[in-house]
């Protein structure tokens, strides 16, 4: 068997021009799909559209207005009570007689019964004054998660209009706005302006002239 000797060549091989360019580079067209999981959380999280919430509001007084909501209306709940030195109407809720512990079936009807009694107030400005006098916060006190859908199902007329928000006699975690507005998706900017906490019924006259009963 003959030794053989590798000899390295001097200089590399020549190769064409063609193999020395290297391809162009292909500009795609294609728009970048997001992935699963950003499609997924874009799904569940929509952003919210007023057309859309007007839709779920009209659906909702459909129901309202075709409903009997006579058992609703016995609880004594709320009513018109006249209205205020600028001559807008106000709405008087007496916690008390919320049966939040009644659970989901009933929560909704007083929904229903709540966007048929404001739908026409609503229209222009209002007051509301909530009496805290006599609350259970167990029996008359919903879950945050059902006000905060309730409220966003509320058309947009419904915050914009609202004048003022009266609570009477509050407790100390009525009075942590930001907490409550928090817990409601609402800013403290706009909302905390409207909001009044009063002891007494009686500080709130002359600014209301109240025709209703129920007063505390």
């Amino acid at each position: 068997m003959s030794d053989t000797t590798f000899t390295p060549p001097s200089s590399p091989p020549e190769l064409p021009p063609a193999a020395l360019t290297p391809p162009p580079r292909r500009l795609s067209t294609d728009v970048a799909q997001p992935s699963p999981q950003v499609q997924t959380l874009a799904h569940n999280h929509p952003t919210p559209v007023r057309e859309d919430r007007e839709a779920i509001y009209a659906q909702l007084l459909a129901r309202a207005n075709a409903e009997d909501l006579t058992d609703i209306d016995r609880l004594k709940l709320m009513f018109t009570c006249g209205v205020d030195r600028d001559g807008r109407p106000t709405l008087w809720v007496l916690g008390r007689n919320l049966p939040a512990d009644g659970g989901s079936d009933v929560l909704e009807r007083v929904f229903l019964y709540f966007l048929k009694k404001m739908d026409a107030m609503t229209l222009a400005e209002y007051n509301v004054v909530y009496s805290n006098v006599g609350v259970d916060r167990a029996r008359n006190v919903p879950e945050n998660a059902w006000l905060k859908k309730a409220y966003d199902e509320l058309p947009r007329r419904f915050k914009k209009n609202l004048k003022r928000l009266i609570v009477v006699r509050p407790e100390f975690w009525m009075k942590a706005i930001k907490g409550l507005f928090a817990v409601l998706g609402l800013s403290a900017g706009k909302m905390g302006d409207k909001v009044t906490f009063v002891a007494k019924v009686c500080v709130l006259f002359p600014s209301l002239i109240c025709s209703g009963g129920g007063a505390e």
